[in-house]
Parts: structure tokens; sequence; C-alpha cells
């Protein structure tokens, strides 16, 4: 009762007592703001970076396998490999596939060709100290994958597995014609071990290091387990031993092997009684007429930009906007670790997109010749100008191939072959405009040239040019049964109606024909398309010469 009737006689007093409730009360509402927004508020952002983290080595995980499947592709859809199943030819696919140090610079563990039935044709796999093994699980693709798991031929597809006890991942695709049509003449599949080197591949473009766990180094506790492979959405960050953990399972569901990284430093402090508010109680309590002024620029204004810079961030997912902390308190470092934080968020983000923007460039490029594959020609028939697609203006496509390259190939070798595709290429890409015409790699040894306002008087110089380039570069080729014993070209040539829309699968339909036609002349030559179209195919020409 003695507080309650007590009243201060003199100014002093009730400055003091007013002094006092003032920072109880200041002490009491900062507190509970710290408690109740601010610190749930940065505890949500450091999860949130812990999830993105997590979520980011899914991501490298599953570019691995990307990186594996185009690897397993390029091999499988070729016409070479198409007749090596077809005719089970083991010797071809173990000379050609069946080599150490192939192995070793494509980082995987082993080449498997099997048939229609899933048997193995030919097939070899080496550990990490390059011996051979032969795992019991390779002898069949339905020993290894289970049969219910796969409906042969076997489609495009990964799978985590266990192999001789170890976790590995098994990549694997039909084996079809370059042109990735027909039926299937069995499987080709790739594997490797999921070891710490398959990790260390996994860092770029991760702030933390990732490590690798077997599954029986993996932590007993379920909460510990922050995401499972597969699962687009991590629950929960708790960190245990200071690591956050993600298990990789099997089809079945079975834990394989782990990933974890450390969590994102937290850049605030978590106790209830910040240091700054004391200090502002003490100031309060000696500079009374100052206390407002002081509370508000060193505390008040900072926390509110703070908040208002979470805020809009969050709101419009853009960290680009920062603001200026020029003080030297914990509120005014606080704010600059935020843009710290803001910054590196989006220097990540523009590093997804410039990442992205890369894949899609890889995605729509040739690897060994550099020049655009087929998925960019789609793409680059849909974006023509309407005079082109209109036929308001001419067009005219050319499609190249190399003769006798199977022979080529025979008689030098695939590494070779590499060499006169890319020298082809070069050619090709010289002797057009870049700045209008396209070429690309349209198979094996196929390339398909579109020349934008070209007629065919224009198309024929150009198909002139390029016989006549090849020619010069006098490459030789003793896999001839003819009298040159040099690299040449079969060209077709075909223009657009004028007049008539484009319909891009009629034009190349006319320019194969043309191919073919220059094929059955002798080879060395181009042929132009008979515009009376004919869907007639000469059945005398190799399409694999």
């Amino acid at each position: 009762m003695f507080a309650l009737t007590y009243r201060p006689n003199t100014l002093r007093m009730q400055l003091m007592l007013g002094i006092i409730l003032a920072c109880l009360a200041i002490l009491t509402a900062q507190t509970l703001i710290r408690y109740y927004w601010i610190l749930p508020t940065f505890e949500a952002m450091a999860e949130d970076g812990d999830k993105q983290d997590l979520e980011r080595v899914a991501s490298q995980v599953n570019q691995e396998l990307e990186s594996l499947h185009k690897l397993v592709y390029d091999s499988a859809v070729w016409d070479a490999m198409y007749d090596a199943a077809s005719n089970n030819d083991a010797e071809w696919f173990s000379t050609n596939f069946v080599i150490y140090e192939s192995y070793r610079r494509i980082g995987v563990n082993g080449w498997y060709l099997y048939n229609t039935d899933g048997n193995i044709i030919s097939g070899r796999s080496y550990n990490e100290n390059g011996d051979v093994i032969v795992p019991e699980e390779l002898d069949t693709l339905t020993k290894l994958l289970g049969r219910d798991l796969v409906t042969f031929p076997a489609s495009e597809n990964s799978v985590f597995t266990q192999i001789d006890d170890k976790p590995a991942v098994v990549v694997y695709h039909d084996v079809l014609q370059s042109e990735n049509e027909g039926q299937s003449a069995g499987t080709l599949l790739i594997w490797r071990y999921i070891n710490q080197s398959f990790v260390d591949a996994l860092t770029l473009g991760i702030s933390n290091d990732i490590a690798f766990h077997t599954i029986l180094q993996m932590p007993t506790s379920a909460d510990v387990v922050a995401m499972r492979y597969g699962q687009p959405t991590v629950t929960h960050t708790h960190p245990f031993f200071g690591r956050l953990y993600m298990s990789v399972n099997s089809k079945q569901n079975v834990p394989l092997f782990a990933l974890s990284i450390e969590p994102r430093q937290r850049q605030y402090s978590d106790s209830l009684f910040d240091p700054s508010l004391l200090v502002g109680l003490v100031i309060t309590l000696s500079v009374i007429a100052l206390f407002y002024i002081w509370i508000n620029h060193q505390l008040i204004r900072p926390i509110s930009h703070i908040h208002d810079s979470v805020s809009y961030a969050m709101r419009n997912r853009d960290f680009s906007c920062q603001e200026v902390y020029t003080g030297r308190n914990e509120a005014f470092r606080l704010g600059r670790k935020l843009n710290e934080m803001f910054a590196l968020i989006d220097h990540q983000r523009t590093e997804v997109l410039m990442h992205n923007k890369q894949l899609e460039k890889m995605s729509n490029t040739d690897p060994l010749t550099g020049l655009s594959n087929r998925r960019h020609l789609d793409k680059y028939f849909d974006n023509l100008p309407l005079p082109l697609r209109s036929g308001k203006l001419p067009m005219a496509v050319l499609i190249a191939d190399v003769d006798f390259f199977k022979r080529y190939n025979d008689v030098y070798g695939h590494a070779e072959g590499d060499k006169v595709l890319v020298n082809v290429a070069t050619v090709l890409r010289n002797n057009t405009r870049a700045n209008s015409d396209l070429v690309v790699r349209y198979g094996g040894e196929e390339f398909l040239i579109v020349l934008q306002e070209a007629s065919i008087l224009a198309a024929s110089k150009v198909a002139e040019t390029l016989l006549g380039e090849i020619r010069r570069l006098a490459i030789p080729h003793k896999g001839r049964d003819d009298s040159k014993q040099i690299l040449t070209l079969s060209i077709g040539v075909a223009c657009q109606r004028s007049g008539e829309p484009l319909h891009p699968d009629f034009l190349l339909k006319r320019a194969d024909d043309a191919l073919y036609k220059a094929k059955s002349s002798g080879r060395d030559c181009y042929m132009l398309s008979d515009l009376s179209y004919s869907a007639n195919i000469p059945e005398s020409v190799s399409a694999t010469e």
C-alpha cells in the first residue's frame, strides 16, 4: 500500500521517478519487441537461409545427374551404338568404350551395353584404384533395378542404389538411332560410386562445404535429418553437432548416404537484453533532455529501417535495396550486417540466374563442335521474322553429310573422327553469315544450314563454296571405295517456295531428299530439291555412310 499512496514532494523526485518509470517502460517495451518480434524474425531468416543452402545442395546433385544423363544420351542415341546393340557386337563396344583412361577422365566406374532382354552384351567396371571388378548387381538390369522399377527397353532414368555394398548412382537410356527414332535396340548404362570425390564436384556455387557420410555415420535422432532427397520442401533445420544433414534414399526409400553442410552463421545476438538497451538507459538517466533524440536516432530509427528493409525484401523478393547505416552501435552494425546479408542473397540470386542462362546455352549447343543443336533449331524456326515465316522473303536449307564417315571412324578412330567434325563445323561457320544464318549439328555426321533471305541460286553458290573448302582441306580418307582419297561432303539444298508459309518439317524433308540424290549421284556434290515434292527415299543409299 505504501507504493500506491506515496506521492513525491519534490520536482527532483518526480523527475527521478518519471525517468525511472520511463526507463522501465522502455526496457519492458524493448524487451517484449525483441523477444516476440525481432528475434523470431531473424531466426526465421536464418532458417530460411539454411533451407536455401540445403535446397542448393539438392540442386547440385540434380545438376550432376543431368551431366550423367547427357553423357549417356549422347552415346546411346547414335547409329554406331545402335548397330552394335542390334548385332550384339561386344568387340566394337569393348574397343571404343571399355577403356580405363576414358572411365577415369569422365569420372565413372562402369559402362555397360545391354540387349533388349536386359542381358549384358559388353561392359566393364573399375573400382577407385583402377582394378577391374565384377559386381553381381550388374549381371542384368532386372537384378540391378528390380522388375517393379524397369520395363524393357529402359527409358531415360537414374537410380540411387548400392553396388558392392557401396552407394552408387546408375544412369541409363535406350539405344536409338541418331534421329532418336525407331525401336530401341537395347540399353546403355553408366554408373559411378557416390563418395567424397563425387561430393567435391558438387561444391561449386555452394557457400558452405559439403561433407559426405555413410549411412552408418548418420545421427540417430530423427530431428537431425533436415531433408530427404526427392522431397522439394525442407521442413526443419535443427543442427546436430553444428551441421545440417540431408539423407539420400533409394527408390525403395532405403537410406544410402547423407550429405551435410554447416548452418549459416547467425549474425545477431539471441540474448534477451541487448547491451545497447542498457547503454541507452544509462544515458537516459544522465541526459534527460537528449533522451528521446538519442534513443530515436540510435535505436528506434535503425531498427525501424531494418524492419522496413526486411519487410520490403520479403514482400517484393527484392534484396538489392539497402539502407545506409552510419552509426557505430549494435543496431547500426546489425543494419550493416543485414545489408551484407542482402547483398549476399542478391549476389547468389544473380549467380543462379547466370548459371541458368549458361545451362540453357549448353542445352542448345553441341558440346563437340560448338554449333547449335536440334533443340535450338526448333526454337529458331519458331522465332523467325514474319516475312520469312509467311514466305514473303526467300529462305533456303542445306543438309550436309560427311561422305563415308563411318568408314573414316573405322580406319582412323573416333578421336580423329571428332577432329574432322570440328574442322567441318569451322568451315561451315566461316562460310555463312554469322548475323543471320544458322549452322546446326543435325546428327552424328550431318550438318544443317539455314540461309535467310537466300534464293536457290544463292544457296547453290554457298553449297559450291562449302564443297570446295572441304576439298581444299585435303583431309586423307583411305576408307573410301572410290578413287577419291580425301574427305568430302554431300549436300542437299531446298528453298522455301515463294509465297508459301513456312513448314519446317516439309522443307527439311525436301532438303533430306536432295541429300540422298547427291549421295546416289556419286557424292562430293550437291543436289537441288525438286519443287514437286516426293516422299520416296532411295533405298540404295545407306544413311550411315
